[in-house]
C-alpha cells in the first residue's frame, strides 16, 4: 500500500497472520513428524516422504526413485533395502535435519543398521546418484516380513591352521538370498586352542547373527558332530574350556522359537 507516508503493509492482508496464536509446544513450532516409506524392486528403488495432517490422514509431501546401477542389482533384499535408506537419508537430508522422521518398513533387519550391522562393511559407503520425482505408483514392492518366514537355514564353520583361526557363517533366507558373514579370531599364547573350541565359536556367531537380524527359526547345518550333539543334549559337554561355551549357547538357543540341527559329514 502506497501512502504519503511511502510503501506499507495493507492490514487487511497481513490480519491473518497477526491473529495466529503464538505457537507455545515444539510440535507447534515444528509440525507433525514425517513418515518415510522405502520400495525396492529387481531394478528399482522408491521412497515416500508423507505427513499426517491435522485430522491424522497421511499426506505425501515427496516422491524419488532411481534405477540402480548394474553391480546395485547384485545385491540381496536386505542390501538393497540399506541401500534404499542410505540414498534416501541423502536425497531427504533438509527435511531431517528439521523435523521428526519415522521410518516405516515390515522388514525388522532395517533397525539393526543402526544398533550391530551383520552385513558386510561395503554398505556403508554405498553410492547414490541423482534421482528424480516419479507418480505414486511403485511396482513390485517387496514388503515382506521376511524374518517371519519358516525356511531360513544357516551355515556355520571353523577353521583352525598355522595362519591362526577363522570362523564363518553363511545364512540363507526362504528367497534364497545369501548371507555371509565371516571374523577373523585371536587368542593369547597363553590360551591354548582346539579345533573344537573354534568350532563353538562359529555357532555362537551362527546364533547371535540370527538374532540380531529378528530370525526365531531355522535350520543350523554344521560339519561339527560335537558341538550339534552336545546343543541337543545328546553328548555331555565334559572338557572344562568347552562348557563356558556351551553355556552361553544355551542362553541364545533360548530365545529362539524353534532350531532344528543338521550334521553335514
Amino acid at each position: 500500500m502506497v501512502s504519503k507516508r511511502g510503501i506499507q503493509v495493507d492490514p487487511d492482508k497481513i490480519k491473518v497472520i497477526l491473529d495466529m496464536p503464538m505457537p507455545r509446544t515444539e510440535k507447534e513450532i515444528r509440525g507433525c513428524p514425517l513418515l518415510l516409506y522405502l520400495s525396492v524392486s529387481d531394478m528399482t528403488l522408491g521412497c515416500m516422504l508423507a505427513q499426517l495432517d491435522d485430522s491424522g490422514k497421511e499426506r505425501a509431501i515427496y516422491y524419488l526413485s532411481k534405477r540402480m546401477l548394474e553391480y546395485e542389482m547384485r545385491y540381496v533384499t536386505i542390501e538393497r533395502l540399506y541401500l534404499a535408506l542410505v540414498w534416501a537419508i541423502r536425497r531427504l537430508r533438509h527435511y531431517m535435519t528439521e523435523y521428526s522422521m519415522y521410518l516405516i518398513s515390515h522388514l525388522d533387519p532395517l533397525r539393526y543398521l543402526f544398533d550391530r550391522p551383520t552385513l558386510a562393511d561395503h554398505l556403508a559407503p554405498l553410492p547414490t546418484i541423482k534421482s528424480r520425482p516419479v507418480d505414486d505408483d511403485f511396482l513390485d514392492e517387496e514388503f515382506v516380513a521376511m524374518t517371519r518366514l519358516s525356511g531360513w537355514c544357516m551355515y556355520f564353520d571353523g577353521a583352525t591352521n598355522h595362519l591362526g583361526y577363522g570362523i564363518g557363517v553363511l545364512l540363507v533366507s526362504p528367497q534364497g538370498d545369501h548371507i555371509p558373514r565371516f571374523v577373523y579370531l585371536t587368542f593369547p599364547n597363553y590360551h591354548p586352542t582346539t579345533n573344537n573350541i573354534v568350532e563353538y565359536e562359529a555357532c555362537i556367531l551362527d546364533l547371535e547373527t540370527a538374532l540380531e537380524l529378528g530370525i526365531t527359526q531355522m535350520d543350523v547345518l554344521g560339519d561339527s558332530n560335537l558341538v550339534l550333539r552336545q546343543v541337543q543334549g545328546d553328548w555331555k559337554t565334559k572338557y572344562a574350556k568347552l562348557k563356558p561355551y556351551h553355556a552361553y549357547l544355551e542362553l541364545l538357543i533360548k530365545k529362539f522359537e524353534g532350531l532344528k540341527y543338521i550334521h553335514l559329514p
